[in-house]
Order: C-alpha cells, then sequence, then structure tokens
C-alpha cells in the first residue's frame, strides 16, 4: 500500500501551502518523500551552511571583484563582505 501513488490525482492545491511550495521546487514525489522521512520533525534551514560557502566565494574572489559588486552577487550587505575580508581564514597574499 506504502507504494501506491495515490497522491499523483491529488491536485497540488489540497496539500496546503507549505507543502505546495516544497513541492514547486523539488516535485511531489520527493516531496512526499520527504514528508514520510521527516514527518514527526520540526525541520529548520540553517543559514549557516550558506553564509560559510558565501565567505568562502569571497575570500577566493576578493582581487577580482570590488566589495560592493560581491555584496550584488551573493545578496549580502557590504559590512558582510568587509568582515569576512577581516577574518583570518583562507589563503594570504603568499599562497
Amino acid at each position: 500500500m506504502k507504494n501506491e501513488r495515490w497522491y499523483e490525482e491529488v491536485p497540488l492545491n489540497e496539500f496546503g501551502e507549505d507543502f505546495k511550495e516544497i513541492a514547486q521546487i523539488v516535485g511531489k514525489e520527493k516531496a512526499i518523500e520527504l514528508y514520510d522521512r521527516f514527518r514527526k520533525t520540526s525541520v529548520l534551514f540553517s543559514n549557516a551552511p550558506l553564509y560559510s560557502a558565501k565567505k568562502w566565494w569571497i575570500r577566493m574572489n576578493r582581487h577580482k571583484y570590488t566589495p560592493s559588486h560581491i555584496a550584488r552577487v551573493l545578496e549580502v550587505s557590504q559590512r558582510f563582505v568587509y568582515a569576512t575580508l577581516k577574518e583570518k581564514k583562507g589563503p594570504t597574499l603568499f599562497d
């Protein structure tokens, strides 16, 4: 019974707004899969991994683009860009 795809017959609007939004991004089948796996879990998407990746990109491209351009591309503030550049991570001038 679990393998039956009854949900394919149900219009996406009938699932509710949150589910609908997820299904529009990943597809209805994957949204059902996520629901089955995490139905008893509160799911929170942390910004930490994304900010870590943005900081890495800033450090790797600091000589290629201006801070204002980087801020626009990454949709962060210029203050975030400057703070990242002050951190002691990543390659130095001689790397």
